[in-house]
Parts: structure tokens; C-alpha cells; sequence
């Protein structure tokens, strides 16, 4: 075996050849366009189906779906310009940028309604037999609330419960939403069932609400 002089530069001990294989591994990156946008595509998905199938409306699942969506959305204007730019590797950029598309245009809202559905599946099956008794608890004591709302909290020992009388006379009683989540919740009205068209507002006292859905008997999703 020929032992190299000191100070021999070691890429003489090597044909053209050899050294031109040797820098083309040296210089390869190990993480390429393709496969990080592959990693942040699964990320997304994962994320996603765990929110669909989570009853909780919680600013964690806004916060971890944010980073990867919008990394997704950074990556497919990175694909596009490898698409233009770099012949050889075309169709896989092009291939990575339609599947961007297709899970934030496509597989995002269809998330968002599962989770939707979700919930409201939870509040029928599970969720009335927690809200209904306070609300019965609530229309008992009626007499109490005032038409600019009222904190109930105290009465059903559950925080964030007001209750409004109406115009007509009749009562409307808000609930927060599972995980503590302010803009989304629950309320009950005890009024004619109410005919409820998407873009319809609601207003708890100087609070607006839109899109409301009707759940059960006088139970309404906001």
C-alpha cells in the first residue's frame, strides 16, 4: 500500500474521473426542494386530521396549522421558480406544486368542515346533557335577566354564560365554546325556532356574530 507523502494534496492520489464522482457526492445536498416540501406536505396533512377529529376549537390547532401552511405556501412559489429554472428536475417541481394546491385548496376547507361536523356531532350526542340543565337552570330564574345581558356564571357555575331578553320576551342565553374559544361557542333560544341562512348575524348585546347554525330544538351553534 503507497503511503502519501505529508503535505500531498489528497485529490492527486485520484484519477479525473474518481474526483469528479467524489465532488459530485461532496456537493449534493441532503435535503433537497422536493423532499422538504414532501415533509411539510405530510406535516399538514397529520395536523389537519388530528384538528378534524378533535372536538376543542383551541388556538394550538390555529397556531401548528399556520407554520406549515404557510411554509407550504412558500414552497410552492420555491417549485414553481426550480420548475422555470431548472429543465431536469421539471416535472417533479411541477408535480410537488399541484399537490400544494390541492391540500390548501382542496384538503384545508374539506378539514375545516369534518371538524366542523365533529363538534357538532359531540354536542349532540354528549354535549346537550351539559348545557341543557344549566340552561333549565337559567329559564327558572329568568325573571333576572336584564335586555342588555347578564353574566350567568355565578348561577350554573360555568364562566362566560350571559343571558338576553329579548324584544318579543323571549330569552337568549350564550355559551362559550369547548376550549375556551371566545368567537365560537353555543346558545339557546327560547323563541320560535329560528330559520337560519349562511352570512345570517346574531348580536349578543354590542357583540356580532354571523353564521350560525341550528343544532337541536332551541339549540344553536355561533
Amino acid at each position: 500500500m503507497k503511503v502519501p507523502k505529508l503535505g500531498t494534496d489528497p485529490f492527486t492520489l485520484f484519477g479525473p474521473g474518481e474526483i469528479d464522482f467524489k465532488m459530485k457526492i461532496i456537493c449534493k445536498p441532503r435535503i433537497t426542494i422536493t423532499n422538504l416540501t414532501v415533509v411539510f406536505l405530510f406535516i399538514f396533512f397529520a395536523v389537519r386530521i388530528w384538528a378534524a377529529m378533535s372536538v376543542n376549537n383551541s388556538m394550538f390547532f390555529v397556531l401548528i396549522s399556520f407554520i406549515p401552511m404557510a411554509s407550504l405556501a412558500c414552497l410552492f412559489f420555491v417549485n414553481c421558480g426550480f420548475a422555470v429554472f431548472h429543465p431536469k428536475q421539471r416535472m417533479a417541481h411541477i408535480i410537488m406544486s399541484l399537490l400544494i394546491i390541492i391540500m390548501l385548496i382542496w384538503f384545508l376547507p374539506l378539514s375545516i368542515n369534518w371538524h366542523m361536523n365533529t363538534q357538532r356531532r359531540w354536542f349532540i350526542q354528549k354535549g346537550i346533557q351539559i348545557f341543557q340543565p344549566m340552561a333549565d337552570k337559567i329559564m327558572q330564574n329568568k325573571a333576572k335577566i336584564t335586555y342588555g345581558g347578564m353574566p350567568l356564571d355565578a348561577l350554573v357555575g360555568c364562566p362566560d354564560v350571559y343571558g338576553y331578553t329579548n324584544a318579543d320576551g323571549s330569552i337568549t342565553i350564550r355559551f362559550r365554546g369547548r376550549g375556551n374559544w371566545r368567537r365560537a361557542g353555543y346558545f339557546y333560544y327560547s323563541g320560535n325556532k329560528m330559520t337560519v341562512k349562511p352570512g345570517d348575524t346574531i348580536y349578543f348585546g354590542d357583540d356580532c356574530y354571523t353564521n350560525f347554525f341550528h343544532l337541536t330544538n332551541g339549540w344553536y351553534e355561533y
